[in-house]
């Protein structure tokens, strides 16, 4: 019993880590409107959480299977616009160490990437789940 509660815990803690990294990338850099922020945090704090609450709750059966794809489906997109932002994120790093900027940057300029940068790792988010959806309910091909 206590490993798997010390496993919940470890794993409550990471992808909270995440999702706050997440959230930082994807709403907080990307806009100043506080109703847009409060969704965001809440779309985030939502989905992430209602799949583990309802495992731990022993209603993961009772759930249709159209919700159970959406929730997974959700957190596919999550994972792979997080694969996307920590490559950018270790391009940025090592990119600093080797030519450290010195110039002012324009604040409407970085805001400018860090929308494309938001964009561009939900498009893979979303690209990627809906190609890995495609793929696992189409008819499978047999091949002789």
């Amino acid at each position: 019993m206590i490993p798997r509660v010390v496993f919940g815990l470890l794993s409550l803690v990471i992808f909270g880590g995440l999702n706050i990294f997440l959230y930082r990338r994807m709403v907080r850099d990307v806009t100043q409107h506080r109703l847009a922020r409060r969704l965001g945090i809440a779309t985030l704090l939502g989905l992430s959480l209602l799949m583990p609450m309802m495992r731990l709750l022993g209603l993961g059966a009772l759930a249709s299977p159209e919700v159970m794809a959406t929730l997974l489906g959700f957190w596919g997109v999550t994972i792979f616009s997080l694969m996307a932002l920590l490559v950018v994120e270790a391009v940025r790093a090592v990119q600093k160490r080797v030519a450290p900027q010195t110039v002012v940057v324009d604040p409407e300029k970085r805001l400018f990437l860090a929308r494309v940068t938001a964009a561009g790792a939900a498009s893979v988010g979303v690209g990627l789940t809906g190609f890995g959806a495609y793929r696992a309910f189409e008819k499978p091909a047999v091949t002789v």
